[in-house]
């Protein structure tokens, strides 16, 4: 027998589910990050993208500098992380997981006196460590969020090739964002 077509194995659900999914993971890519709140919010700097900055290890825009610098810079991976959703409680974790979008970015938003706060386009190492803190969380927070979107999306009971059995949400919202597949 020829292999069916996912509509026809799993219903309309999966394949709506799947596309719905698709054009959800650029949406969910950056609202934890508090340079898109500017971008929804304010915007007159387009979200940091015209604000030129610069440190002793990197010269970049705001936004770039947030989203790309000083991870790399600091070396932010999947294992620092982990490290950083071990602090969170149950129940901060079931808080994080409740689905309401408008509260998130409000959430990110809310550390724009932070990411605003340098003198003449300069980022002393003491801004660089606070920025550390703000983006390691943020990360396992919108990994939490996603993780709980795709759990509502999915839970079909697929158990097909796309399933794994991760420990908990944690685990499988930071091995996506670790390899790319998430925040």
């Amino acid at each position: 027998m020829a292999a069916e077509r996912p509509r026809q194995r799993f219903g309309w659900r999966l394949c709506t589910a799947a596309a719905s999914t698709l054009l959800l993971a650029p949406a969910m890519s950056e609202p934890p990050s508090p340079m898109q709140s500017v971008n929804v919010f304010v915007g007159s700097d387009k979200g940091g993208n015209t604000v030129d900055v610069h440190s002793q290890n990197f010269s970049a825009n705001l936004h770039s500098t947030w989203d790309t610098q000083i991870i790399e810079s600091e070396g932010i991976n999947l294992d620092k992380c982990l490290k950083v959703y071990e602090t969170f409680t149950p129940q901060e974790v079931d808080t994080i997981k409740k689905i309401q979008v408008l509260r998130w970015m409000y959430q990110s938003r809310s550390y724009l006196d932070t990411v605003y706060d340098f003198k003449n386009g300069y980022l002393d190492q003491a801004y660089i460590n606070r920025a550390k803190l703000i983006i390691e969380k943020q990360l396992v927070i919108g990994g939490l969020r996603l993780a709980a979107i795709l759990t509502e999306v999915f839970k079909t009971g697929y158990k097909g090739p796309l399933s794994y059995n991760y420990k908990n949400e944690g685990e499988m919202a930071l091995v996506m964002v670790g390899k790319g597949l998430g925040v």
